[in-house]
């Protein structure tokens, strides 16, 4: 994927729908229940193929949260994780969210959250690249600069012009006028 852009996997599953879906999606959820002290296996995959994505910024500004669900350890591991990787791959985080018994569930203010949504949404172009997912888009662009040029991380770059912004902030605000 890193070389071509292409997953080879997509061939034999629904993996590339599933990507069109998040990438088309105007709010992403994501969600994990705590196993084994980690995300689920089906969520450690998704991440696992769509893991390129953070060297290009692919969901950048997108909105959405995470959601771990569990019943004793491992909540705060899983949440800090999903929360990283999303993050690193671009996407503006409303909220983590943990649920750690059905009390909590219970008496979740969803319609505050769906308020809180609704108001990202419509903020969505005032989105502040985090100051971590800045310093990875230096290092991506100093590393992704010596990559052969018929790479496709390198084609990307140069195509979207994230070489030629002086930051990730830039790039956004240049991307989402011209939108």
């Amino acid at each position: 994927m890193f070389l071509t852009g292409k997953d080879n996997d997509d061939r034999f599953d629904d993996g590339l729908k599933i990507k069109n879906k998040i990438i088309n999606s105007d709010f992403f959820i994501i969600n994990s229940p705590v196993y084994s002290l980690n995300v689920s296996s089906d969520i450690k995959v998704l991440i696992d193929r769509i893991s390129p994505w953070s060297h290009i910024f692919k969901l950048l500004g997108k909105q959405g949260l995470t959601v771990t669900v569990g019943t004793g350890r491992g909540h705060l591991e899983v949440e800090a994780y999903l929360d990283h990787m999303f993050t690193s791959f671009g996407m503006n985080l409303l909220d983590n969210l943990t649920f750690v018994n059905d009390n909590e569930i219970n008496s979740f203010d969803f319609e505050n959250l769906i308020q809180n949504i609704i108001e990202s949404y419509a903020n969505k172009d005032k989105f502040k690249v985090p100051l971590l997912l800045e310093m990875q888009y230096e290092e991506h662009k100093r590393l992704i600069r010596k990559q052969p040029k018929e790479y496709y991380e390198y084609r990307f770059w140069n195509e979207n012009g994230l070489f030629d912004s002086s930051s990730l902030q830039e790039f956004f605000n240049h991307r989402n006028t011209l939108t």
